[in-house]
């Protein structure tokens, strides 16, 4: 009569069990799953049509245990919203910037319009505004920008597909509505110059200077002498000078010059001046052959080399700080110093005359004797790497350049940056270099660090590259599956890989490091679980899956 009682409970336990899970398969909100062009359907409560790989656009699957019930009312076919992405696709979208292109512009307003190869969500970001969003499923857009300021601009586009693969493509380009605006030119009209090292400086409102150039010529002279000027500032109430010798005009020659000023649209030019080649009454107090003005200089010394045409006395102020003699009762000093300190100094030069009286001129020179000093990169030698990050760390105050060069030899591509920071223990890193023609091989890397005077050269690495990410393959526990509260694992991989996972969001587990498969038991507690298991190779790429299960 027990055997009976306990075969009768037994019978009842089943009875309700079954009769729980059809109820909660019955109640369940998704009898219909939709999916896309190739793939693959996660199947009903019970693991059936698990894998089902749609073959058209847009696939409808009853996943409901009771399709005769649930799957032929009147409400049995919801519409399905499938995204008719492909989720073999893992090439990014390619983005075309139809507008603006990288120039100069003459207008304020400009059509910003964007072209993609396929469906995506495509943002913009202008210069330091925040990104926007310009479309979603989309293969163009377009904004009109207006009121843009004058000076350079960077528009960056991002690019999202409908499978999460990412692009993006930046340029810059320059608005220039306002022609350069000469005010004065120096000497004046009228002057006097000597027939030797003359200043001649213009003072202008330009803020993108593209050229500044001097023309000058005598009466005799067919055509125009031209000296291109360096370091021009872009701004308001800028100057700029040159120093040129006449030595070949006599006395008594009358001089026209005049300054032209371009920036990326126009050319102004001053109006022409004259003056006359005469010694005696030169406005010029003195010639400062050297040290020259911006001038750069990679040893120990500063040459000086200073002349005038009367006996005066010189002297030299660093930095506003004290001045110091260098010659007294002298028409010329020509000399090597070594007492001005490293780095970027602007010298005074003051010439006393017989009669007291002083002239000061304005020199801006950096002294850079120290070499540039690579204190590492990354990666490190034999490392993997997929399609990642290159950096560098350095010791350089006065710091130029940075370039990278990597390949089969080292050195078939060359990325060179010239906004990394100066100064002591910089980083610069090269971010997104496309090592995918290389996937599989190894190749070599160095960075070369320049200074205005010389560069330095790391030493040249060689790395693994791995572009390709890992393939893992859960076998246990299944989706759907049902455990006590040990489940049996069995994960593989078709390469060395690190195996982590992630319980119902919480923080990653490490499952075991450089394996190909992991087989054992582990405990769960009860209840559901969203397993998320992570696989990432020597070169961080990643593969993962999510799986579901019941610990009862």
């Amino acid at each position: 009569m027990r055997m009976k009682k306990e075969m009768l409970l037994l019978v009842l336990l089943v009875l309700i069990v079954s009769l729980a899970a059809s109820a909660a398969a019955y109640y369940r909100d998704d009898y219909w799953e939709c999916t896309s062009e190739g793939e693959a359907s996660l199947g009903d409560a019970y693991g059936r049509r698990v894998g089902d790989i749609c073959g058209s656009d847009c696939c409808k699957l009853c996943i409901s245990p009771n399709v005769y019930q649930d799957c032929l009312g009147p409400e049995a076919q919801p519409p399905c919203q499938c995204t008719n992405g492909n989720p073999n696709d893992f090439q990014p979208p390619t983005i075309t910037i139809v507008s603006p292109q990288p120039t100069a512009y003459n207008v304020n307003d400009i059509l910003i319009k964007i072209q993609i190869d396929e469906p995506s969500t495509i943002k913009r970001k202008l210069d330091s505004s925040a990104l926007y969003t310009m479309c979603s499923g989309c293969s163009s857009a377009q904004y009109q920008a207006n009121n843009l300021n004058e000076g350079t601009h960077t528009l960056y586009v991002q690019a999202i597909d409908q499978n999460n693969n990412k692009a993006n493509k930046t340029i810059t380009f320059t608005i220039d509505t306002l022609s350069p605006v000469i005010k004065e030119v120096k000497p004046a009209s009228g002057s006097y110059l000597n027939n030797s090292w003359n200043e001649f400086s213009v003072i202008y409102d330009e803020n993108n200077v593209v050229s500044t150039v001097f023309k000058y010529k005598s009466a005799a002279e067919g055509s125009w002498h031209s000296v291109p000027l360096v370091g021009c500032q872009s701004g308001t109430d800028k100057s700029c000078e040159t120093l040129v010798n006449l030595n070949s005009y006599a006395q008594g020659s009358v001089l026209s010059y005049y300054f032209e000023i371009s920036d990326a649209m126009s050319t102004t030019s001053s109006g022409t001046s004259q003056a006359t080649i005469n010694n005696g009454l030169a406005l010029l107090p003195f010639i400062i052959n050297r040290p020259e003005n911006n001038g750069i200089y990679g040893t120990r010394y500063v040459p000086f080399d200073l002349s005038t045409a009367d006996a005066s006395s010189f002297y030299y102020s660093t930095d506003g700080v004290r001045f110091n003699k260098l010659c007294t009762n002298c028409k010329s000093y020509v000399k090597n110093l070594t007492s001005i300190k490293e780095g970027e100094h602007d010298l005074i030069i003051r010439k006393i005359d017989a009669n007291g009286i002083n002239y000061d001129r304005e020199v801006h020179i950096l002294k850079d004797t120290k070499n540039p000093k690579i204190r590492n990169t990354l990666p490190n030698k034999n490392d993997y790497m997929g399609n990642g990050a290159f950096s560098v760390t350095y010791d350089e105050n006065y710091l130029r350049e940075v370039e990278l060069n990597y390949g089969p030899t080292g050195n078939e591509n060359i990325v060179k940056r010239n906004d990394c920071p100066g100064g002591k223990k910089m980083t610069c890193t090269f971010n997104g270099i496309d090592l995918s023609s290389y996937n599989g091989q190894q190749i070599f890397y160095s960075f070369k660090v320049s200074d205005y005077v010389r560069s330095v050269d790391s030493k040249n690495l060689l790395i693994n590259v791995d572009t390709a990410k890992p393939v893992l393959t859960v076998n246990n526990p299944l989706e759907g599956g049902t455990y006590d509260n040990y489940v049996n694992f069995n994960l593989a991989s078709n390469e060395i890989v690190e195996i982590e996972i992630s319980d119902n969001g919480g923080t990653y587990s490490k499952l075991c490091g450089d394996c190909t498969t992991y087989v054992k038991r582990k405990s769960f507690g009860l209840g559901g679980h969203n397993l998320n298991i992570r696989a990432t190779d020597l070169a961080g790429n990643v593969d993962q899956k999510n799986v579901n299960f019941i610990v009862y």
